[in-house]
């Protein structure tokens, strides 16, 4: 079949989106450790990142207690640990929404916690390339980029196995409105 694309039929960049989608669906994960389902995955995932978030919480709030004993602190210091706590305490409510939503079999939270999550990981591996880059003298270089990509791989695992469940989910309804 012979498609013609002109410029008003073609959006910018039409064909990378759906050459982006068709890569995405094709890493997407149809189970979890090769094993389990898809459900039993995101639940896993959502349970393990309310736990970390959880300890970066109490991590956080530890150590703005200690800084507010600090003479010699500056007060943005302060602040940004404050920020810190804000921020992890909303990510723990996002990942027990993304529980609820998993459980419900809500197609749209698990969207949503996908966007939201992937631009957690954004930020998150955006500090892990700025901290490597100021301590990578001071250390073991090889130990900390390991540590590094070990730290950004699980996520993205399981961000993958978000979106593989998300996929499952879209199409078991269009199926399900399909035949009705």
């Amino acid at each position: 079949m012979y498609y013609s694309f002109t410029k008003a039929s073609n959006p910018v960049g039409l064909i990378r989106r759906t050459s982006i989608k068709m890569w995405l669906n094709a890493i997407a994960p149809k189970k979890f450790l090769c094993h389990y389902t898809l459900k039993i995955g995101c639940l896993f995932y959502g349970v393990f990142m309310t736990c970390v978030m959880v300890a970066c919480t109490i991590s956080l709030i530890v150590e703005t207690f200690s800084l507010s004993k600090c003479t010699y602190c500056s007060t943005s210091v302060t602040s940004f640990s404050i920020t810190a706590i804000v921020y992890s305490i909303t990510m723990v409510f996002i990942h027990l929404w993304f529980i609820w939503g998993v459980n419900k079999r809500k197609s749209s939270v698990v969207i949503s916690w996908l966007v939201i999550t992937a631009m957690w990981m954004a930020q998150v591996f955006c500090l892990i390339i700025v901290l490597l880059c100021i301590f990578i003298r001071q250390s073991k270089p090889i130990a900390w980029t390991v540590l590094a990509l070990l730290c950004t791989s699980i996520p993205l695992y399981g961000l993958l196995i978000g979106y593989g469940y998300w996929l499952q989910l879209k199409t078991e309804q269009h199926s399900v409105s399909v035949t009705s």
